[in-house]
């Protein structure tokens, strides 16, 4: 049964008991490893089931507003997930500038001004 937007999994079995999620995010290999590609899946189905599992209770996870604004880009605006992150990264540390070779996805994100290097 697929998971809706506003779901959750069922958290940790003990009340008040916390778990803990580590991410491992290479926010600057950009070898487009397909993280999110799963083939024959819509991205709005990927994104619902991160969503489920980032609003766990009782979950605690790292950076989870970069992880949420990532894959509300990756799905909605259509770009890479690394990309998204990246994004997402640079704008919660104040920076605006991101200098890429990757203009087409980039330029779809907002707040994000695109500077190829070299130019």
């Amino acid at each position: 049964m697929p998971i809706g937007p506003n779901e959750r999994l069922p958290g940790p079995s003990i009340p008040g008991e916390k778990a803990f999620v580590k991410t491992t995010i290479c926010p600057l290999d950009h070898r487009d490893t397909g993280c999110l590609t799963i083939y024959g899946v819509a991205r709005d189905s990927i994104k619902s089931k991160i969503l489920a599992i980032l609003n766990t209770p009782g979950l605690e996870v790292p950076e989870q507003d970069l992880l949420l604004q990532a894959i509300a880009w990756y799905a909605d605006k259509n770009v890479d997930f690394v990309d998204a992150y990246n994004a997402a990264w640079l704008l919660a540390r104040g920076l605006t500038s991101a200098y890429t070779f990757d203009q087409k996805h980039f330029s779809r994100l907002e707040g994000i001004r695109v500077a190829v290097p070299g130019e």
